[in-house]
């Protein structure tokens, strides 16, 4: 084994293949214990492989299960000296964070040869359900190893953002620019696959399994024991496992095929305890599909179905959306309590979830990439003078072909995007309910985000950029009763518990999700028309919310240009101090997450020069700690510490990211409607009320400056109106060595003015003016003199002012 190379793998092979036709037992048992100690042996073992018999085949699926299986039998003490995997050996490592890397080489080397020969698959799905019954979620390795070698679908969180871009396409650039692989490649081994899962219906059993097993990982008692790190690792296995799987039963059969093998969204639900994500993610092809033979049959039936208008084909396609839907939303109105109901709509709830992004935006950037690529595959065949005349004229036609194929599939994704955005046009008016006195605090909103964007938001990359660009899209479709604004702050203002309750994988999808929201917000934050055209007279930015349902809304009811940009400088404090909180804990998963989000955000966040400095230097700090006790941290911290300075450049300072305003330069506005008084909103006379001051934290260190404390919508209901202002109260105490006329030495006085905002009935005018001595210490013998003058008027909404005059 030892002397097996790529060099001499075709005679060493000759020789394994006479030896296991004899003894094939303890040759493959010898084998797979050298594979689990060297890994770089697994490429040449499965080349010297082919040369074995269809019985050496079947011995060695068994062997394989044999060397998998937890605490195999040693009944031979003679024989377990011959290798090393006979014995009870750990599946974790010493520390029991991470999974033993012997199950990695041994997965790794299965998938391979899984896909290279004709080894029976059947035994080894059903090894990996019963270990799932088992509560054994370790040997999902195995099934992500099998799927990922045998069909070219990857489960990697490492996907660039241009694959990323790609994945939202059709099929035809998924498989060309989504994945690491080519697809076709593996059509063959793909089949096979397909027709292995079908025995015993095995696809459906083990999506079920594997969704039941998420949940089982975090809160089963078995799972007590076990280190957080390799909770956060099984947790990911699974899930990733889970949509690879998924995933690939959807695209290896007809959807036909494939909603006849899964069960009905009721029976995932009720019976198998499935998640709500879970099931919407194994239906959601089913949705598609239905809908687009509903539409083409609804189409077909109209006598002049050639001469439709796009008008008259967007109704069509919404009538066969409502057709396909409506039964799933009678089936969640049971399975959520009837109080969610009255924030958000259960039409709005299984809207969000049978979406994809495919059907919200077309990637044009994608396909522009992607057909110059082929262009640029085509100019090289067709230089290439190893070819042959007829290969380069293959290769030409070839790639006409896919390009014309990128760009049909191109304007067919158009013509569908511009259908569902017709359909939702048509809904959002039934989406939230309308605002009364029990929706003060705008419900919906937090509605929205918990049984919604949160739990989608990462599930799974493209998830994630879907998440982003719905709320974009019902900003745009000036959805009524939504507020933007709200969404935004209740997202950016407080992560901290959500990045801490991320698995890795989670906390990857957190920060796509976030960099897209990011990138919008400051899209409209870096152009006054854009700002103007998107946002400046949309629903979605209305500062003040009445409980009459008026539909039209007065021009100084939305945030203006400048106060946007200020409550952008207020989101990007506060995401700086939340990192800052999880980067000063001691808590690994704490650290961990909030780098990775850090990472993810980096195109977007930060973009002012004191919070930058502030998250480097508590980065700086962690690296410092990390160096010689966790070379994970040190690695994530270095690597992002290296792109940050790259982008030192390009930030600019807090003056130039938003006008800055005096905070005593306030005055007070009513609003009034209907003769009474809605909402009082205190705001500065030029540019909006900040609040400028250095925040420390509990170091002491000097984190940035405060961002401008922008009020934000808030309802005001008929309750609050009429209220009268209460009178407010100034305290102003002067601390004296002597006061004159009163024999005090070293006591304070008080002056109390009370001043009326707002202007009150039978006001009188006031005028307090005193005159108070102030001897000095016994060295200064000079006399001052101090005038107190505090005018307050009935007409001015500012306090009364104390002015003090000194006199030698």
């Amino acid at each position: 084994m030892r002397r097996i190379s790529k060099e001499n793998v075709k005679f060493m092979g000759r020789q394994l293949g006479k030896l296991t036709h004899s003894i094939p037992a303890i040759v493959f048992d010898y084998i797979l214990s050298q594979i689990q100690l060297f890994d770089n042996l697994t490429t040449p073992v499965i080349d010297a492989l082919k040369y074995l018999s269809p019985l050496g085949y079947d011995i060695l699926g068994y062997c394989l299960l044999e060397a998998l299986s937890p605490h195999a039998p040693q009944n031979n003490k003679k024989n377990s000296d011959l290798s090393v995997m006979l014995g009870d050996r750990a599946r974790t490592k010493h520390d029991g964070s991470t999974i033993a890397p012997w199950i990695q080489y041994l997965s790794t080397f299965a998938g391979n040869i899984c896909k290279k020969y004709s080894l029976d698959l059947v035994p080894l799905l059903q090894y990996i359900a019963n270990q799932l019954k088992a509560k054994e979620s370790l040997d999902l390795l195995l099934l992500k190893q099998i799927v990922e070698k045998m069909t070219g679908i990857e489960a990697a969180e490492d996907i660039t953002s241009e694959q990323l871009e790609a994945m939202s396409g059709g099929e035809l650039l998924k498989s060309e620019a989504g994945y690491f692989g080519q697809l076709r490649t593996a059509k063959k081994s793909a089949t096979r696959l397909r027709e292995a899962t079908a025995h015993n219906d095995l696809a459906i059993t083990l999506c079920i399994l594997m969704s039941q097993q998420r949940n089982r990982i975090i809160y089963d008692e078995s799972q007590v024991g076990l280190h957080t790190k390799l909770v956060g690792k099984l947790y990911d296995q699974c899930q990733d496992t889970l949509v690879q799987f998924g995933t690939f039963l959807a695209t290896s059969c007809t959807l036909d095929e494939y909603a006849r093998k899964i069960p009905q969204l009721e029976t995932l639900v009720d019976e198998y305890h499935v998640d709500c994500d879970v099931a919407f993610f194994l239906w959601r092809p089913v949705f598609s599909h239905l809908i687009l033979s509903k539409y083409e049959e609804l189409r077909r039936a109209s006598k002049a179905h050639k001469k439709l208008t796009q008008i008259q084909l967007e109704g069509v396609y919404a009538n066969a959306s409502e057709s396909v839907l409506e039964p799933v939303v009678s089936v969640m109105k049971s399975y959520l309590p009837p109080k969610t109901w009255e924030d958000v709509s259960p039409q709005f709830f299984v809207t969000f979830w049978s979406l994809t992004l495919y059907d919200l935006w077309v990637p044009s950037e994608a396909y522009t990439r992607e057909v110059l690529r082929i262009k640029q595959l085509a100019a090289t065949a067709a230089e290439n003078k190893e070819f042959t005349s007829s290969k380069r004229r293959k290769e030409q036609e070839r790639c006409s072909q896919l390009i014309d194929k990128l760009q049909d599939e191109q304007r067919r994704q158009s013509e569908h995007v511009r259908r569902v955005l017709a359909k939702l046009e048509k809904e959002k008016d039934f989406w939230f309910a309308p605002r009364t006195q029990k929706s003060a605090k705008n419900e919906a909103v937090t509605a929205f985000l918990q049984l919604c964007l949160f739990p989608r938001c990462i599930f799974t990359a493209p998830d994630s950029l879907y998440c982003a660009q719905f709320v974009k899209t019902i900003h745009l479709l000036q959805t009524p009763n939504f507020s933007t604004l709200i969404c935004y702050d209740r997202v950016f203002c407080d992560i901290i518990y959500t990045v801490t309750s991320c698995t890795e994988n989670e906390a990857n999808r957190y920060g796509r999700f976030l960099n897209a929201l990011l990138t919008t917000v400051m899209k409209w934050h870096g152009d006054k028309n854009i700002f103007q055209q998107e946002c400046a007279s949309f629903p979605g930015f209305v500062t003040k919310f009445r409980a009459t349902n008026t539909s039209l809304a007065e021009s100084n009811d939305h945030v203006d240009y400048e106060n946007y940009r200020h409550v952008c400088h207020k989101w990007h404090y506060k995401i700086t101090k939340c990192v800052i909180v999880c980067l000063e804990s001691k808590d690994f998963t704490q650290i961990r997450n909030a780098l990775i989000v850090l990472k993810r955000i980096l195109p977007s966040f930060p973009r002012v020069i004191n919070l930058a400095n502030a998250v480097e230097k508590w980065v700086e700090r962690v690296r410092g700690e990390q160096k010689d006790k966790r070379q994970d941290l040190f690695a994530l911290a270095t690597s992002y510490i290296g792109q940050l300075k790259a982008k030192m450049p390009s930030l600019i300072p807090e003056e130039a990211f938003h006008q800055k305003a005096t905070p005593e330069k306030t005055q007070v506005q009513a609003v009034k409607t209907d003769s009474k008084v809605q909402k009082i909103v205190e705001v500065p006379k030029a540019t909006g009320k900040t609040s400028q001051q250095d925040t420390k934290d509990g170091k002491g260190e000097s984190i940035g400056q405060r961002a401008d404390e922008t009020k934000l919508p808030k309802v005001v209901t008929k309750a609050d109106e009429g209220k009268t202002l209460k009178p407010e109260t100034k305290t102003v105490r002067i601390k004296t060595s002597e006061i004159k006329g009163n024999n005090v030495s070293d006591g304070s006085t008080k002056v109390t003015s009370t001043s009326s905002s707002g202007g009150s009935n039978g006001a009188e005018k006031a005028k307090i003016s005193r005159k108070i001595e102030i001897k000095s210490s016994s060295k200064e013998k000079d006399i001052k003199r101090r005038k107190i003058d505090d005018s307050p008027s009935p007409s001015s909404s500012t306090n009364t002012k104390s002015k003090y005059t000194s006199k030698k």
